[in-house]
Parts: C-alpha cells; sequence; structure tokens
C-alpha cells in the first residue's frame, strides 16, 4: 500500500479590482487646446456609475472663446454667478466646474477633492471582463437562445396537437349530443 500523500489544492488568487485612480479622471495637459474654451466640462457619457456615489471624467468645454478672454460665453455666465454665490454648495449647483488648467474645485464630483473626501466614494465594478471571459458568455447565451428556440417550437407543437384534439372533441360533442 502506497504511503503517497494526497494532493493539496491551492486556493486561486483572489481575483483583483481594477480601481481607477485620479489620473485617469483627468484631462491630459497636452490635450489641452488654448484656442477654445478652458473650461472644466462634465458631459453625462463622462459619470462613471462604477462608484458609488458616481465621479465625473473632465473634458475641456472646447467652445468658441468669447473675445479677450480665455472662455466661452456659456462658461463665463457661470463663473461670474459662482464667482458671486456665496457657499460651495450653491457654486456647484451653478454648475461651474472650474478651468481644466486647474486643480478642481472643492465641490466637484472627482477624486482628489474635497467632495471625494468628505463623501468616500466606493469603487464597486469587477475588472473588466477578459475576451475570453466575453467569448465563453456569447457561446452560452448563443446555447439559451437556441435551447429556447427549440422549447418554442415544441410549445407551437404541443398548441397545434392540442387545437386538433379540441377540434375533434367538438366534432364528438356534435355528432353524440
Amino acid at each position: 500500500m502506497s504511503t503517497t500523500p494526497k494532493a493539496v489544492e491551492v486556493p486561486s488568487a483572489p481575483t483583483k479590482k481594477t480601481i481607477p485612480g485620479i489620473r485617469e479622471y483627468r484631462f491630459p495637459v497636452w490635450d489641452i487646446d488654448m484656442s477654445t474654451c478652458i473650461g472644466r466640462a462634465f458631459k453625462e457619457d463622462s459619470k462613471d456609475k462604477r462608484w458609488k456615489p458616481h465621479i465625473f471624467r473632465e473634458s475641456q468645454c472646447g467652445r468658441q472663446l468669447v473675445a479677450g478672454s480665455d472662455l466661452c460665453l456659456f462658461c463665463t455666465t457661470r463663473k461670474e454667478k459662482a464667482d458671486e454665490a456665496d457657499t460651495d454648495v450653491a457654486k456647484a449647483k451653478l454648475q461651474w466646474n472650474g478651468l481644466i488648467t486647474e486643480e478642481p474645485p472643492t465641490w466637484t464630483h472627482m477624486l482628489g477633492t474635497a467632495w471625494a473626501e468628505k463623501s468616500n466614494p466606493v469603487f464597486t465594478a469587477e475588472e473588466d471582463p477578459t475576451a475570453a471571459e466575453i467569448d465563453e458568455l456569447c457561446v452560452s447565451l448563443g446555447a439559451a437562445h437556441a435551447e429556447i428556440a427549440d422549447l418554442r417550437d415544441m410549445l407551437a407543437a404541443k398548441d397545434a396537437e392540442n387545437a386538433e384534439l379540441l377540434a375533434k372533441l367538438a366534432y364528438i360533442k356534435l355528432a353524440f349530443l
């Protein structure tokens, strides 16, 4: 009889979340176009919903400049109103998010701001699936669709069979009643 020890199953390494850092949400300095508005813009598609609460990825406004200014009319108006506001909450409601060439204002929903320190956003998404995982999911989904199609065909056949039986039953009732 052999006394070889049984193989010990080694647990797999835990999957790592890929948590984006501050740099992934900042607009690259080398991409700033000084010939257009340098207001910081947040578009609906720049909202990263993997964070709770949501974090925004900044972009440059890029609208046409007002003569003698580095801002467009839209951003100039927002900045003027925000400069008159007395609290950060009021400034945030005016949606003035500062200049792309400067650090974001404290109220901005971005990592590294006072808002983020206070709100303590949590990254909730797992790292992106690999190509192999996506392929495997597609194959599984294809098989599920095929199975559903087969079940629909079987159900249609049963419906036809039931309709035929009901017709026969109706004929028998008419013939013998």
